[in-house]
């Protein structure tokens, strides 16, 4: 599929590959957009592009979207398991935590980066459950 694409939408292969990691929504700059919002203190706006791992890691990915919601009630787990593709998950309430190659706590609003082949599994941690978004991009 993805020679079928122009060649600036294949992905850049040889660029340093992006780590396993969890980038907390804190870490993301505010932008202030005034399409959105009156006023810059209205409503807070996160570019995902802007953040150099994050831009780094979609812009490898080109491809195919898939995009998935994943709730997790309290108690419940997302067995370890792999992908032959790289996944971005967005967790969008509650939080939780990684298992896996990995292991950290997850909180709302942090942007886990999961390379192709990375063992990986959610938990709960709370009463709350657990809701992302998660992004696999498809070569």
């Amino acid at each position: 599929m993805a020679e079928n694409l122009p060649r600036e939408h294949r992905g850049h292969r040889n660029m340093k590959e992006v780590p396993f990691k969890v980038i907390p929504r804190e870490e993301m700059e505010d932008i202030y957009s005034p399409v959105h919002a009156a006023s810059k203190d209205a409503i807070t706006l996160k570019a995902f592009n802007d953040h150099k791992s994050i831009s780094r890691f979609c812009s490898k990915n080109i491809g195919q979207l898939s995009m998935k919601w994943l709730h997790l009630k309290p108690g419940q787990e997302v067995k370890i398991h792999d992908h032959p593709v790289d996944t971005l998950m967005i967790v969008t309430r509650g939080q939780g935590a990684l298992i896996g190659d990995l292991e950290q706590k997850i909180f709302e609003g942090d942007s886990v980066l999961i390379p192709s082949s990375k063992k990986h599994g959610v938990i709960t941690t709370d009463d709350k459950g657990l809701w992302a978004l998660s992004f696999r991009f498809n070569e």
